[in-house]
């Protein structure tokens, strides 16, 4: 008996020893691991304070593109810090406080999508520096392109004429959803190359992101959320990647301090402006001689009808062309 005993008492002392080895294994590993976290941390910390205050993200008008993309850079560097941070506290609850841990998940709801946004931006600002690098610098491949563009819009013209039956044409020219109709400039009152775009439902004028489909635009513009989802669209937008916004609809013109009522947006400098809907087709000039700014003396207009009298369905508009589908091409182009 005694024996027996003397076994399970030495048996009791062998457990209760490798309990207390593996108890101070995990926690001088944990203690570890948490200093780990806070050297990471610390370093993350410092990455966020000497980033943070060169960050300059400017806005259409007053910064260049390479600029903005460092700044850029720098913007997607620090929410990265940060969500590392906050992720590897939300990660390991059992490391840290309650209300720490639930302050993290908060920062991430505000981090993710925000990370996302920028990271978005970063891609289409990618098209941005080829831009301004290629075509601002190398003027002969820009006056090819253009040549290019107004060549293809008169292309698509003439076979949508020959192609459409003639109860549609008897009504005038037509156009199909995705056809050129002209090329973004600064006609008429303007201060930059852009496209004023007036949307109509049934002869009433409404918000151009009540019709359009949701897209990623960048931060260097005004906002970032405009559009509907893709199975409430009506139109498509009228540029081939929406960049930048400049000016929201219903909001003050800094020109002429009236109610703005249309979207202002830029693809780039001369770029195809596309057809956001099949329709009746009507180009015309409007003159602005009373304005602050008349560049060009009038503006260059399309206007697209879904009804041959513009009085029901949709009517779209676009302002400020440098050059209207069915215009000749200048002979100095076409050498």
């Amino acid at each position: 008996m005694k024996q027996l005993l003397r076994q399970r008492l030495i048996w009791l002392l062998i457990i209760g020893v490798a309990v207390l080895g593996a108890g101070a294994i995990l926690f001088f590993q944990r203690r570890a691991y948490v200093r780990d976290l806070e050297t990471k941390h610390s370093y993350w910390n410092s990455q966020i304070a000497e980033l943070q205050p060169e960050i300059e993200l400017g806005t259409f008008a007053d910064q260049k593109v390479d600029d903005f993309i460092v700044n850029l850079h720098k913007q997607i560097a620090v929410l990265s810090y940060k969500y590392a941070i906050y992720k590897s506290i939300a990660s390991h609850p059992e490391l840290f406080p309650a209300q720490q841990v639930n302050n993290a998940e908060s920062e991430l709801q505000k981090i993710v999508p925000e990370l996302k946004r920028y990271k978005t931006d970063r891609t289409y600002m990618a098209f941005a520096w080829i831009d301004y690098l290629m075509l601002r610098i190398d003027e002969s491949l820009l006056r090819e392109l253009v040549w290019a563009f107004k060549k293809i819009a008169n292309f698509q013209f003439r076979i949508t004429e020959n192609h459409l039956s003639y109860s549609l044409l008897k009504e005038g020219p037509y156009v199909l959803k995705g056809q050129i109709v002209g090329l973004q400039g600064c006609s008429g009152i303007c201060t930059g190359t852009h496209v004023h775009f007036v949307t109509y439902e049934d002869a009433k004028i409404v918000d151009p992101c009540k019709l359009l489909p949701r897209r990623p635009l960048t931060v260097w513009g005004i906002s970032d959320k405009c559009g509907v989802a893709e199975n409430k669209k009506k139109i498509d937008w009228p540029v081939y990647i929406p960049w930048i916004i400049t000016q929201k609809y219903d909001t003050i013109s800094p020109v002429l301090n009236n109610t703005h009522g249309a979207l202002d947006i830029i693809d780039r400098e001369h770029f195809p402006v596309i057809a956001a809907h099949s329709g009746w087709i009507k180009r015309e000039t409007k003159p602005c001689p009373n304005a602050p700014i008349c560049v060009d003396g009038a503006a260059k207009v399309v206007t697209i009808c879904q009804h041959p009298t513009c009085k029901k369905g949709l009517t779209t508009e676009y302002w400020h062309l440098d050059w209207m589908v069915g215009e000749e091409i200048d002979k100095e182009e076409e050498l």
